[in-house]
């Protein structure tokens, strides 16, 4: 009877957990000695185990002939050997508390090879299925701008200038602004202004900047006139592209045409008009504006602080729509939804659905690295390019979300009374399942990410009657060396941690009336050893 409970208990805990995650588990990999950690080495994926170095290929695990004395095998420009895990490379678990083993929380890596990901967690390997709604490219590459159409492609990057994913650009060497196409030709602004010349070609026009307007960011046509926003001035553009200043004295950072005129917006928070005669300010924010997305109906603008429209005509009509912070890019798609690029995260903003939603968390984009072609979104962040479907986002990822958010459809009085009686009576049972298993393992609720509360450590040590540092670090399932570096955070050794446990242990056993012999021999302490710690 008990098997059978037991076995409900995993189906319900199994089934919920699907539901509620996009990673999956999928199977549990065996080796013949423990597994220290997992890494990639581009798209490869590799385990160190105590014995081996494996390759994943054709989903075999085939051990490679180079050998290793240490722990740890990483790769950084060759493979490297290490006693502990660098900060570097353990991987945030706290996400996937539900489909990992409990101790593994604590010293955990990570790899993928597309959608699956590997995750070395408590000397075993584990692999899910991630069922993502993006994909990811141009690896370890900070994305600057990215422009697309039928016959062209260019990724421009702070460390090159990439033309239809074959072509690196020999100048200019990197990219701090948008690609703009004006009367058939193409700018890359790039703090100088370079006229790019396709596939593999760009000329410098050394009139567009200078030591007074500053480096040129990006350039828009208004009025059969080119204008620049150069960090120091918005400038008219001369026949030889000499800089012609309309407003100076801020730093500005961003620029945009509207059949009106020229919209401009600085790091201060003013947001201002360019008619063709005057510069006159619409409004202050007071806070930094990093971009400007105008609409038929509204203005939209990217700050610091939030995400506000308004209409042009209006400025009392300012509304604050979003309370996203460090916004750096906002655009709106063909299907109606608002998307907003920060300096952690992207999130959308569904016609269907009145607050945002988070799509990507945790990454730092980029400001003028948003491109939508084709129903395609392409973002660009500081680690690489983020490609999204946004049909397949608004069919499939954002109802989804929705349903996190908002409570299910009401279901039968019958089947709440059933469902009711069951979680009671299973929760009687885990209760004292989990109970009995407390002196065991340690509480997954209170481990968070690769850090252990000192409270949850204190009450491991004296439920599992842990004497030595080695026996704390093999109920953990790691090494001293490692243990040590984890403790860092906590300012304190395991070592005198351990000590310190163990002493205010004994002290509460002696107050309950414990002979000293006793609570030494409960403690791991000599009762001579321990007598002269307490006096002490």
């Amino acid at each position: 009877m008990k098997r059978v409970i037991l076995i409900l208990i995993g189906f319900f805990i199994q089934y919920f957990a699907l539901k509620a995650q996009d990673t999956v588990f999928v199977t549990k990999h065996f080796f013949a000695s423990p597994v220290r950690n997992v890494f990639n080495v581009g798209e490869e994926v590799y385990t160190k185990t105590g014995e081996n170095l494996y390759l994943l290929e054709n989903n075999e695990w085939n051990p490679q002939k180079i050998q290793f004395k240490k722990a740890y095998v990483f790769y950084k420009d060759g493979f490297y050997e290490s006693d502990f895990i660098p900060n570097t490379e353990l991987f945030n678990a706290s996400g996937m508390k539900d489909l990992i083993p409990q101790r593994g929380l604590f010293i955990t890596t990570a790899a993928l090879k597309g959608s699956r990901l590997f995750v070395a967690s408590g000397s075993e390997l584990f692999e899910y299925q991630i069922y993502d709604h993006y994909s990811k490219s141009y690896y370890n590459k900070s994305i600057r701008n990215i422009f697309i159409n039928d016959s062209l492609k260019v990724i421009s990057t702070y460390s090159g200038i990439f033309v239809n994913d074959s072509i690196l650009l020999e100048k200019p060497g990197y990219s701090n602004g948008p690609l703009t196409v004006i009367n058939d030709h193409f700018y890359l602004n790039s703090d100088e202004l370079f006229q790019f010349i396709p596939p593999d070609s760009a000329v410098l026009l050394e009139n567009a900047t200078n030591v007074f307007a500053g480096n040129i960011r990006k350039t828009v046509q208004w009025n059969n006139l080119i204008y620049s926003q150069n960090t120091q001035s918005i400038n008219l553009l001369g026949e030889n592209f000499d800089l012609i200043p309309i407003h100076k004295d801020y730093e500005y950072l961003d620029l945009e045409a509207i059949p009106k005129g020229l919209l401009f917006a600085t790091s201060e928070g003013k947001f201002l008009f360019y008619d063709g005669d005057q510069v006159s300010e619409i409004i202050d924010l007071g806070i930094r504006i990093r971009d400007i997305y105008p609409t038929e109906n509204l203005i939209y603008l990217a700050s610091d602080d939030g995400v506000f429209s308004l209409e042009m005509e209006d400025p009392n009509s300012l509304k604050k729509i979003t309370n996203t912070r460090l916004n750096v890019h906002i655009e709106k798609d063909n299907l109606g939804n608002i998307w907003i690029s920060t300096e952690n995260g992207l999130y959308v903003i569904s016609k269907d659905y009145p607050d945002v939603l988070p799509v990507i968390t945790g990454v730092e984009f980029n400001r003028d690295a948003f491109f939508y072609f084709h129903d395609s979104i392409y973002v660009g962040a500081v680690d690489g390019l983020y490609t999204l479907n946004s049909v397949e986002v608004t069919k499939s990822f954002i109802p989804a979300a929705i349903n996190k958010l908002e409570p299910t459809a009401p279901i039968s009085l019958k089947i709440i009374i059933i469902i009711s009686a069951c979680v009671i009576l299973l929760g009687y049972l885990i209760y004292s399942y989990l109970k009995k298993k407390n002196s065991e393992e340690l509480n997954s609720e209170e481990l968070k990410g690769n850090q252990l509360s000192l409270q949850v450590l204190e009450e491991t040590i004296i439920s599992n009657k842990i004497n030595s540092v080695e026996g704390l670090a093999n109920f953990l399932e790691t090494n001293t060396v490692q243990l040590n570096r984890n403790f860092r955070e906590f300012n304190i050794t395991p070592g005198k941690f351990l000590k310190k446990v163990k002493l205010d242990y004994a002290k509460s056993l002696l107050n309950e009336g414990y002979p000293i012999e006793e609570v030494a021999s409960i403690v791991g302490y000599s009762s001579r050893f321990l007598r002269k710690e307490l006096e002490n």
